[in-house]
Protein backbone atom coordinates (compact mmCIF):
# COMPACT_ATOMS: atom_id res chain seq x y z
CA UNK A 1 0.00 0.00 0.00
CA UNK A 2 1.35 3.34 -0.52
CA UNK A 3 1.12 6.06 1.65
CA UNK A 4 1.29 10.01 0.92
CA UNK A 5 3.89 12.49 2.97
CA UNK A 6 1.07 13.28 5.09
CA UNK A 7 -0.16 10.12 5.99
CA UNK A 8 3.76 8.75 6.96
CA UNK A 9 3.90 12.33 8.82
CA UNK A 10 0.68 11.47 10.99
CA UNK A 11 2.04 7.74 11.07
CA UNK A 12 5.58 9.47 12.63
CA UNK A 13 4.03 11.56 14.99
CA UNK A 14 1.46 9.03 16.23
CA UNK A 15 4.45 6.29 16.84
CA UNK A 16 6.54 9.37 18.66
CA UNK A 17 9.04 9.17 16.12
CA UNK A 18 9.24 13.01 15.57
CA UNK A 19 7.33 16.37 17.41
CA UNK A 20 7.84 18.44 14.32
CA UNK A 21 4.70 20.44 13.00
CA UNK A 22 4.90 19.78 9.30
CA UNK A 23 6.20 17.27 6.97
CA UNK A 24 9.17 18.48 5.84
CA UNK A 25 11.10 15.88 8.00
CA UNK A 26 9.32 13.24 6.32
CA UNK A 27 11.40 15.00 2.76
CA UNK A 28 13.88 15.25 4.31
CA UNK A 29 14.59 11.90 5.85
CA UNK A 30 13.70 10.79 2.04
CA UNK A 31 16.53 13.21 1.02
CA UNK A 32 18.83 11.50 3.26
CA UNK A 33 17.86 7.86 2.76
CA UNK A 34 16.65 6.92 5.75
CA UNK A 35 12.90 6.45 4.50
CA UNK A 36 12.72 5.12 1.07
CA UNK A 37 10.26 6.37 -1.24
CA UNK A 38 8.47 6.12 -4.75
CA UNK A 39 8.35 9.21 -6.63
CA UNK A 40 5.85 9.14 -9.41
CA UNK A 41 6.33 12.31 -10.19
CA UNK A 42 6.46 15.95 -9.78
CA UNK A 43 2.90 16.43 -10.09
CA UNK A 44 1.55 13.22 -8.16
CA UNK A 45 4.29 14.03 -5.49
CA UNK A 46 5.91 11.28 -3.25
CA UNK A 47 4.59 8.31 -2.56
CA UNK A 48 6.25 6.06 0.33
CA UNK A 49 5.83 2.16 0.44
CA UNK A 50 3.66 1.15 3.87
CA UNK A 51 6.67 -1.62 4.40
CA UNK A 52 9.64 1.02 4.30
CA UNK A 53 7.36 2.79 6.70
CA UNK A 54 7.12 0.90 9.46
CA UNK A 55 10.92 -0.27 8.89
CA UNK A 56 11.34 3.50 9.77
CA UNK A 57 9.60 3.38 12.56
CA UNK A 58 11.16 0.00 13.76
CA UNK A 59 14.28 1.10 13.35
CA UNK A 60 13.80 4.72 15.40
CA UNK A 61 11.90 2.73 17.83
CA UNK A 62 14.96 0.58 18.36
CA UNK A 63 17.32 3.21 18.25
CA UNK A 64 15.68 5.26 20.72
CA UNK A 65 15.02 2.09 23.13
CA UNK A 66 19.13 2.27 22.76
CA UNK A 67 19.47 5.66 23.47
CA UNK A 68 17.13 5.48 26.38
CA UNK A 69 19.29 3.03 28.10
CA UNK A 70 22.99 4.49 27.33
CA UNK A 71 21.15 7.79 29.51
CA UNK A 72 20.53 4.97 32.59
CA UNK A 73 23.92 3.43 32.59
CA UNK A 74 25.11 6.92 32.79
CA UNK A 75 22.80 7.89 35.40
CA UNK A 76 24.42 4.93 37.28
CA UNK A 77 27.75 5.71 36.25
CA UNK A 78 27.17 9.10 37.87
CA UNK A 79 25.83 7.85 41.30
CA UNK A 80 28.58 5.22 41.48
CA UNK A 81 31.30 7.54 41.66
Amino acid sequence: MLLSSDEVFQLLKDSGITSANDKQIVLRWKRNGLIKAKIDSRKKGVWFEEKEVKKFIEYRNGSNQIRLLEMEIQKLNKKNR
